[in-house]
């Protein structure tokens, strides 16, 4: 099981946008939900999501092969975000549950252990 940094872990309970797609089929956690594998861990899924930030960003796409479980990391985090809060915006980032991370690290982990974390910005009020 991977490991967090102190405040990391919240339970997709108590969260009220995950919650609310846990609830909407039945399910105790998000990564229960018969959704999560197939939109969030499938292979072909990320890949397609991959193209889709590249293509969006108008970045060069190094090899998808390179880095790999990187990539499906990276685009697996982009999903679910996108799935329980929609689109963000540019720098805006939300605290995701503990169970997702464990589960997308556990799929797909870091063949050195590096995780490199999320860097939640704090934004200006004026």
């Amino acid at each position: 099981m991977p490991s967090f940094k102190a405040g990391d872990c919240i339970c997709c309970r108590e969260i009220p946008e995950v919650r609310d797609e846990t609830d909407r089929y039945g399910s105790a956690c998000i990564t229960t939900t018969e959704a999560f594998g197939p939109a969030i861990l499938h292979p072909i899924s990320l890949y397609i999501g991959w193209l889709d930030y590249t293509d969006r960003w108008r970045q060069a796409a190094r090899s998808f092969e390179a880095r790999n479980n990187e990539k499906y990391r990276y685009v697996a985090y982009r999903k679910l975000v996108r799935w329980c809060w929609g689109w963000l915006g540019k720098d805006i980032r939300v605290q995701t549950p503990a169970c997702a991370h464990a589960r997308i690290m556990t799929e797909y982990p870091d063949a050195g252990g590096q995780y490199k974390g999320t860097d939640l910005k704090r934004l200006k009020v004026d």
